[in-house]
Formats: C-alpha cells, sequence, structure tokens
C-alpha cells in the first residue's frame, strides 16, 4: 500500500475546511514543497517518524510487494540489539525487478536464533548467511564456515547505494510494520569517513534499517553487475 498524500481525499479528511478558508491549490503547492515532512506533519496531521529520515515519507510503503514464489536462495541476516537479548532476522533474495526482503521476526534468545539459522541453511545449501560482527564469539562450529561477519565497514560503504536502489524502486519489502518502522526513523549522516545511518541519531530501534542496507548494497550490487552492458572495442586494421 502507498503513501495517500496525493490523494485529494486525503486533504479533505485532514481539512473540514478545504474549499472555504483552505484552498487546493494551496495544499498542492505545499506538497510540492522540498520539505515533504513537514507537509505531512502541518497540513495533514500526520505521523513522521524522524525528521531527518534517510527517506522522503512515503517512500518505503509504497515498496510492499508479494514475495517471489518459490523465495529461495539468496541470503539471511541476524543482528543483535546493543545492551538487549534480542535478536533481528531478515532474508534478502535478488529477482530481476529487485532486491525483496523479508522481516523473519525477533528472538529473545540466542540459542533459537542460532537454531533457526541452522535449520534455514540445512533447508537450502545455496543460502547465504550473514551476522554483525558483535556476535563472532557466538558462531556454532558447525556454521563457521558458512557464516560470514558483517558491520560497520559495510555500513559505510552500502547506504547512498542503498538508498538509490530504494528510490529508483528496485526494493520490495513484506509490508512487516516493525520493519517499516525502523527503515522510517532511521537517519543517516555523514560519519566516521562516510554516509551511514546512525543509531544515535534516529529517535528509536534501527537494527533492521542497518540490515536492509547490508542487504541491498550486498545482492543489489550482484544485480547491477549483471545488468552492465558490455562494451567491444574493435580495432580497424590498415
Amino acid at each position: 500500500a502507498g503513501s495517500s498524500e496525493y490523494d485529494p481525499a486525503t486533504w479533505a479528511a485532514a481539512n473540514p475546511a478545504l474549499g472555504i478558508t483552505i484552498q487546493p491549490e494551496q495544499l498542492q503547492l505545499e506538497l510540492e514543497a522540498p520539505n515533504r515532512a513537514q507537509f505531512l506533519r502541518a497540513s495533514l496531521n500526520l505521523w513522521v517518524s524522524a525528521e531527518q529520515a534517510w527517506l522522503p515519507p512515503g517512500t518505503w510503503p509504497a515498496l510492499q510487494a508479494p514475495l517471489p514464489d518459490p523465495f529461495t536462495g539468496g541470503a539471511v541476516f541476524m543482528e543483535s540489539r546493543t545492551g538487549e537479548s534480542r535478536y533481528l532476522l531478515l532474508r534478502a533474495v535478488r529477482e530481476p525487478d529487485g532486491v525483496y526482503v523479508h522481516y523473519l521476526g525477533e528472538r529473545r534468545s540466542l540459542r533459537e536464533s542460532w537454531q533457526e539459522l541452522t535449520e534455514l541453511l540445512d533447508a537450502d545449501p545455496t543460502l547465504a548467511c550473514y551476522v554483525g560482527a558483535g556476535l563472532e564469539s557466538s558462531i556454532p562450529a558447525a556454521l563457521e564456515r558458512r557464516v560470514q561477519l558483517i558491520g560497520r565497514k559495510e555500513l559505510l560503504a552500502g547506504t547512498r547505494f542503498t538508498r538509490a536502489m530504494i528510490g529508483e524502486g528496485r526494493v520490495h519489502h513484506c509490508g512487516s510494520s516493525v520493519l517499516g518502522d525502523h527503515v522510517a526513523r532511521a537517519v543517516a549522516m555523514e560519519m566516521g569517513g562516510g554516509y551511514t545511518i546512525s543509531s544515535k541519531a534516529s529517535p528509536g530501534p534501527v537494527e533492521l534499517a542497518r540490515i536492509v542496507v547490508w542487504a541491498v548494497a550486498l545482492l543489489g550490487r550482484e544485480e547491477r553487475k549483471r545488468e552492465r552492458p558490455a562494451v567491444v572495442v574493435a580495432r580497424s586494421r590498415r
């Protein structure tokens, strides 16, 4: 389901005086202004998760789509919430029209999380597995060869690319409200030598937004490589 800020019916519901003291033309001008968050908050009385969010309001909800069937291959990711026993799982698959991400849920037990990852990997030998660098010491011996670490370096390298992929409509998601909240409230800024999502600047948890960056950067770049046209240079013989 996409954003409804373009729908005049939404304008009327939020502004009972529309057509009397407020004219549609006025709202249209406010809609077209650079500060979309201001329009949503002041003119439509809608909640905006973060003033400096890395994505324009309404961008992520518009990308909800049915998951491919079968939803196989790709990669599964796990990240933990700092200071809490919470572990978040997300799976991503690359398709011709972009990267699909599916939130698998939150687990309160590290043992339960690794058990679930083991079952996923056993069921699909083509599935790659990435976990946050902070979980390195907990990787079971049986999974050491299949699990790869991922962290801040990949986040710095992938945030701009992921934002561009989302803006192009080449990222699709399952419609999870939890995933949507994390992505909507994420704030990105220049820090540590690059542009990246900032947990400190974001008004709430953004672990899933970080995973989305990891997933889209990893799988999306492979997609772009395949799309890149080959250039053949012919040398004439004299």
